[in-house]
């Protein structure tokens, strides 16, 4: 069973392509998405066929990095399997037919924190700008 879902986390798997054996291509990658309840990650994994959704596979292929923030919104599914150590997991996968940019990488983040402010800017503080003489009241 699938559910219409929708998850916003960052990327914590580039997105690789893979081809089925019939050669159905599909580009699948990772999320971590937080809930709004508590703190606990969410491991999500995510793909996009590319015969259901070609436009959308391709931005992916081409845009989409590992640490990119973005939400996807798809059918949802939750399987269950015995890992190596004998342990019950979880899989969540969610077959994505719309995406978006969130904000951008952590390290462009980090990056933007690092840069000097942009040259020929306004200063906010300044009280006398270019305007103030033509304001009629």
């Amino acid at each position: 069973m699938s559910v219409k879902t929708t998850a916003t986390g960052w990327v914590t798997r580039a997105p690789e392509v893979r081809a089925t054996s019939n050669g159905q291509e599909v580009i699948s990658f990772g999320i971590n998405a937080e809930t709004r309840k508590n703190k606990d990650a969410n491991w999500i994994n995510v793909s996009v066929w590319k015969d259901s959704n070609e436009h959308l596979f391709k931005i992916i292929n081409e845009h989409v990095k590992k640490g990119s923030q973005i939400q996807v919104i798809g059918d949802h599914s939750v399987s269950t399997y015995i890992n190596k150590s004998n342990e019950t997991t979880i899989n969540q996968t969610i077959s994505a037919f719309s995406f978006d940019f969130i904000g951008g990488s952590k390290s462009e983040d980090k990056n933007k924190l690092n840069s000097p402010a942009p040259k020929n800017q306004p200063n906010p503080i300044n009280k006398h700008n270019e305007f103030d003489d033509d304001i009629p009241f």
